[in-house]
């Protein structure tokens, strides 16, 4: 529904999505302290991530009554897990304090639906994710229909539920402060939505194969039939990315446009710019530190945490990239060649800025020092008249 992942990257949420797995593992097994232990390790790489998953296994725990462990005996495991989150929640739960209210504010904004609406703003999901999101869980509905009477089902539902539980939670909140705009922020800045996401697809995977198994083993044929159907369907999927897969592709994350990787790697050349050379760079590059190893000014992927440095993020970007137009479709420069020489100069005086990465076309009126068929850098020198020195005092 909102797009969430856990292969496909390194990051934090990747290896906390990791540990979640193996909790839901234990926590299938009826090994609840040591499923505990496990989500206290995912709250340790990612706090949301893993605390999502404790608040759907106590959800869970809460739906199976009867087949569920004492809390008493649970303790080690909910105290273990929460001590191994401490070194992440304590940091995370300091990011906004003593910090002015207004500014907590705008940043919860900021990162709420400037920025990352695609993940905390139900209103602005993509469409097609929330279709597919919709018929795997009319999928997961149904299978639950289908009564198995294992505990091992019963425990996956209790844990899938429970994710569904917090989703539905989430667009509550949505629903009933889409005229508080300040309120919405503070609250669906914590991604309800990313933990069924992940666990709904899981949950139809283990839960469908689980009935195919036991179709097979009672009517064979049915289960037979079952199992065509499903691995058609998977192959279905994988046909349909088959062209894709045998053309080689660059990767993603160097398809700026063509030249984007080159200009990256003569950058990172040593000889070719000083060490500490700082970069104005296109507003939508994901990977220029990563390919060229050199600082930038600021880029919209890279959004930091803390209130106070989100607004002065938030701010240079706009400063940078704004077109000032109150059109939204018109909010950005497509690129930094649309910028006049003289407030290019100003921007890099000002943010420390020694070159500029951008689009050949059209040109700027700035030293060339690197190009190639997409992409230029340019040097910026500070025409500035240098501050006069103030007078030696000789000896009195």
């Amino acid at each position: 529904m909102a797009g969430e992942w856990f292969v496909g990257g390194v990051e934090a949420k990747g290896f906390a999505f990791a540990a979640i797995l193996f909790g839901l593992d234990s926590m299938l097994r009826n090994r609840w302290n040591r499923a505990w232990l496990f989500w206290g390790v995912a709250s340790l790489f990612h706090v949301l991530v893993g605390g999502w998953a404790v608040l759907a296994g106590m959800i869970g725990w809460l739906c199976l009554q009867g087949d569920r462990p004492k809390i008493l005996s649970m303790w080690p495991g909910l105290v273990g897990g929460f001590l191994l989150s401490l070194p992440s929640l304590i940091p995370s739960i300091g990011l906004s304090f003593g910090v002015d209210a207004a500014v907590v504010a705008e940043s919860n904004r900021i990162y709420v639906f400037e920025r990352l609406s695609h993940h905390l703003d139900p209103a602005r999901f993509p469409i097609n994710y929330v279709f597919r999101f919709t018929v795997i869980l009319i999928i997961w509905l149904l299978l639950c229909r289908v009564k198995s009477g294992r505990p091992v089902d019963r425990r996956l539902q209790a844990f899938v539920n429970g994710s569904l539980a917090i989703a539905v939670s989430g667009t509550l909140i949505a629903i009933f402060t889409v005229h508080n705009t300040t309120l919405a922020a503070t609250l669906l800045r914590f991604y309800w939505f990313r933990l069924a996401d992940i666990a709904v697809p899981i949950g139809v995977s283990l839960m469908g194969a689980s009935h195919i198994l036991v179709a097979a083993n009672s009517r064979p044929r049915i289960g037979k039939i079952l199992l065509i159907v499903t691995i058609g369907f998977a192959g279905f999927h994988l046909l349909n990315l088959l062209p894709v897969r045998l053309v080689p592709t660059k990767p993603r994350t160097i398809r700026m446009g063509f030249g984007w990787w080159e200009a990256c790697q003569w950058i990172a050349t040593p000889g070719n710019v000083p060490s500490d050379a700082r970069f104005l760079t296109p507003r939508m590059c994901q990977t220029f530190k990563w390919y060229a190893r050199h600082s930038e000014v600021a880029t919209r992927k890279d959004i930091p945490q803390d209130p106070n440095s989100i607004v002065n993020w938030w701010q240079r970007l706009e400063e940078i990239h704004g077109t000032d137009s109150g059109d939204p479709q018109d909010r950005w420069h497509t690129s930094l060649t649309e910028l006049d020489v003289g407030k290019l100069k100003r921007l890099c005086r000002k943010y420390g800025a020694d070159y500029i990465l951008t689009v050949t076309q059209p040109r700027i009126n700035l030293e060339v020092v690197y190009e190639n068929g997409g992409f230029v850098v340019y040097r910026v020198e500070d025409d500035q008249p240098p501050k006069a020195d103030p007078p030696q005092k000789g000896p009195q």
